[in-house]
């Protein structure tokens, strides 16, 4: 989840470490959070951010999905370097299918259904937004 306060986070959860994913939405919180010992940040990318990732050897990054389109090339490479990138937020079949692998590798949904592979939010459109 989200939050700075990552202190708390090492005293208030008494199971392994390596499953907490903590987003932090900025340079200074990335470095705040590997200083205090968090061992999965999830670094939301803005443009620009190419080479800080690269650099600084960051393994997870969310991005939203309209800066993933605006900025593909930059996600075509981050993928080459195995990075996992959780994209936000799309319930589209045909979008998540198109770019899954391509331009992220997770994506953030409100409405998937596992079992159908698909979104399953009835009578209403299911989008990326």
């Amino acid at each position: 989840d989200k939050t700075n306060n990552f202190e708390k986070i090492n005293t208030d959860f008494n199971f392994k470490k390596n499953r907490i994913l903590v987003e932090v939405f900025s340079k200074k919180s990335f470095k705040k959070a590997i200083k205090n010992n968090i061992m999965n940040p999830i670094f939301n990318y803005n443009a620009g951010d190419f080479n800080f990732i690269v650099r600084n050897n960051i393994k997870i990054i969310s991005a939203s999905v309209e800066d993933i389109l605006k900025n593909q090339k930059d996600f075509e490479n981050l993928i080459k370097k195995s990075i996992f990138i959780f994209a936000y937020t799309s319930s589209e079949t045909e979008f998540i299918n198109e770019y899954l692998g391509k331009l992220f590798t997770n994506v953030y949904t409100d409405f998937w259904d596992l079992n159908l592979k698909k979104c399953s939010r009835k009578g209403k459109i299911c989008s990326t937004y």
